[in-house]
């Protein structure tokens, strides 16, 4: 499946292997074994290719569906960098993000000898689900206010009931003997952009708010204690008609039951955009773990949408 998508991927681009390819993978394909096939297929074509990928639900969306795919882009920069650096827990996320974001300068410096020294003018970035928002930040302490486009890894367990844990990220670049496959690291890639006006980001949800709102009265990090004085999960519970105490799983994971209803958290009036929270698991003491951080004293509000009406949002 790697070496028919990298050649189909290829002919898509008159014939020419791309200067940097994105791979997004069904968690329950080898990794090893895609970044053996890749890197050598890369190698067929003259080994100059930057890949970097990592897994993600249901492999890639499309209409003839699809476990692996595959993103190339030639001249679109002057120069690309990559970096990758594992992340041993969430305490050390922040510290990961910072260390990814100074060894992708340092190959830029080493790939222009020493003639580039600024940040990128865009970063795509990869990261396992552990703490990216403490990733985010070390890698701003670095590289300021650059454009970031990118996401979390993802794995199977909403679509089999499994507990979730299956993600992996890959990195390889044409200075490496073998393209590097991590469970829980943070990946990057930095574009020097040609035409750096022609590139624009946007973010938006599929999702929209429920009559269900309330206030975190005790939060800490990804741990969502109570709302409105109450534990976390009755109320939570409530909100989703009952539907986290139906689905609950032995080790309180929630993620398959919670995915259709994430929690738009807001830090003050100030904040117009939503950010959404997806629920992880219930915990003993009925305080739910979430996906993101949520603060004392944030508002909270339920957000929802039928299966059948996310393609009509998506268009």
């Amino acid at each position: 499946a790697a070496e028919d998508a990298w050649w189909q991927m290829c002919q898509g681009l008159g014939g020419a292997a791309p200067e940097l390819a994105l791979l997004f993978c069904s968690s329950d394909i080898d990794g090893k074994a895609v970044a053996a096939a890749l890197h050598q297929a890369s190698e067929a074509k003259g080994g100059n290719t930057t890949l970097v990928g990592q897994t993600s639900q249901g492999g890639v969306l499309s209409k003839r569906g699809g476990r692996l795919g595959l993103v190339g882009l030639q001249h679109a920069a002057w120069l690309i960098t990559a970096s990758e650096y594992p992340i041993l827990d969430a305490s050390q996320a922040e510290a990961a993000g910072e260390a990814a974001a100074k060894t992708l300068l340092a190959d830029a410096k080493r790939q222009s000898a020493g003639r580039v020294t600024s940040p990128p003018d865009l970063l795509l970035l990869m990261s396992a689900p552990v703490g990216e928002e403490a990733v985010l930040r070390g890698v701003q302490r670095i590289l300021g206010d650059v454009t970031i486009f990118g996401g979390s890894s993802a794995d199977e367990s909403v679509l089999n009931g499994t507990e979730p844990g299956g993600w992996w990220q890959l990195c390889g670049t044409a200075s490496t003997e073998a393209w590097r496959v991590s469970k829980n690291s943070v990946v990057m890639v930095g574009l020097y952009l040609r035409h750096p006006d022609a590139c624009q980001c946007s973010i938006g949800s599929v999702y929209i708010p429920t009559k269900h709102k309330g206030v975190a009265t005790v939060a800490d990090g990804r741990v969502l204690r109570t709302v409105g004085g109450k534990p976390a999960a009755q109320v939570l519970d409530g909100w989703c008609g009952g539907a986290l105490k139906r689905q609950q799983s032995a080790g309180g994971t929630v993620v398959r039951a919670a995915a259709l209803f994430p929690l738009d958290v807001r830090a003050s009036k100030k904040q117009t955009r939503p950010r959404l929270v997806h629920m992880k698991r219930v915990l003993p003491d009925g305080a739910i773990e979430c996906f993101g951080p949520i603060g004392k004293g944030h508002e909270l509000r339920l957000n929802s949408r039928k299966v059948a009406d996310i393609p009509a949002s998506v268009r």
